[in-house]
């Protein structure tokens, strides 16, 4: 299954944008950077934690990513997919300062290929 926007995996409190093929594809063994955007209440202060996860399994596993900021202050994520081609899913988790979380999972955000 095809991200639903190329460049584009959104939820409503914000997304992650993968620079994707016009299949909605990724190489297999590529280095990407995974652009974060954050909106509505998650980009509210007082949401000082996030955490970002990545499955190539399906979601049967996960591997936390970092979240880093460039100069600008934007958040983004650097995967580097494995060499087999599959399927890559996301998962984020928001803390707030009073200990409320919030996690999304997309799985199936995009597929990886030769």
């Amino acid at each position: 299954m095809a991200c639903p926007q190329a460049d584009q995996v959104r939820r409503p409190g914000g997304g992650f944008h993968p620079k994707l093929s016009l299949t909605d594809t990724a190489k297999a063994g590529a280095r990407v950077t995974v652009p974060l955007m954050l909106q509505g209440p998650a980009a509210a202060k007082g949401h000082p934690k996030l955490t970002a996860r990545v499955s190539y399994d399906g979601g049967r596993t996960w591997k936390t990513v970092p979240v880093q900021r460039d100069h600008g202050g934007k958040r983004y994520l650097t995967l580097t997919h494995p060499k087999k081609p599959g399927t890559v899913s996301f998962r984020a988790s928001l803390t707030d300062t009073d200990g409320n979380t919030a996690t999304e999972t997309i799985h199936t955000a995009y597929r990886t290929v030769r």
